[in-house]
Parts: structure tokens; sequence; C-alpha cells
């Protein structure tokens, strides 16, 4: 039998997105790969614990976490590559920071509606998003530090 191909360990320092035109969308399909597993699992043991409540908050936690900490990367993907970023270098900063207030302002409405529905249960909420929110930006953060993205304009 022949051997089969060896697997080798992630080095150090090597990136663990693939090289690509846009950093951002790699790293946050390489956090949504490594996210949406464990919030899968966990919307099925929310489902268990709480019945159909724990399975809608589930739910709904997996659907916000993905959208809310997905957008990050693809908002910062178009805000780098738009024109008015190299017009005013400024630019990407100043939409990392309105989007993040953007996406503060709409969690904070969505708790208030959802605040004591009967047929959400909070825990399921809860045991969803936290833990996937937690994955999501470790991966996001092992991502960018491996992506090896210049920060600066290169000499010309």
């Amino acid at each position: 039998m022949p051997d089969a191909p060896q697997q080798r360990p992630i080095e150090a320092g090597k990136p663990v997105v693939a090289p690509s035109a846009d950093p951002y969308r790699a790293v946050a399909r390489s956090s949504a790969l490594l996210a949406a597993p464990v919030g899968l699992a966990l919307l099925v043991v929310s489902a268990l614990l709480w019945g159909s409540g724990g399975l809608v908050g589930g739910a709904v936690g997996l659907v916000v976490v993905l959208v809310v900490l997905g957008s990050s990367p693809l908002i910062m993907s178009w805000a780098v590559r738009s024109q008015a970023s190299r017009a005013n270098p400024h630019f990407p900063v100043m939409v990392a920071m309105g989007s993040w207030v953007l996406k503060v302002s709409v969690l904070a409405l969505l708790v208030l509606l959802l605040a004591g529905r009967s047929w959400l249960d909070s825990r399921g909420f809860a045991l969803t998003a936290g833990p996937t929110a937690v994955v999501w930006l470790a991966a996001e953060m092992r991502a960018f530090a491996r992506a090896k993205m210049p920060i600066y304009d290169a000499a010309p």
C-alpha cells in the first residue's frame, strides 16, 4: 500500500489564508469556515436543551454573529479598494468606525426588539452567539496576523 501524503503542520509565520487579490475576503472566508460549524453544533445543543425556543434563539444568534462579524472584513475590503480611499487615505478608518457605530446601534435595537419574546429563548441565543463570536474573532485575529498584509505604502 503506498504511503499516504503527510500533512505538514502549520509553521510559525506562514500565512493561514491563501494569498489573494483581496485578503479581507480571504480572512472572512477562513473565519466563517471555523465559526460556522461551532455555531451549528451549539444550535443543536440549544434545541436539545430548550426545545423550539432554544432552536429559534440559537438560529437568531448564529445569523446575527455571522452577519455582523462577517460584514466587517467585507466592508473593509470595499473601503480599501474604493476610489475614495485613493483620494483620502483616512477613508478606510472612517468607514470602519462608521460601520462599527452602525452595527452596535443595530445590535442594541435588535436586543430591545427581541427582549421578552416568548418564541425566542434568550439562553439559546446566548449559548450560540457568545462562543461562535469568540471563535470567529479568534480565527479572524489569527488570519489577519498570518495574512502578511502591508500596513504602509511601499517606497517608490
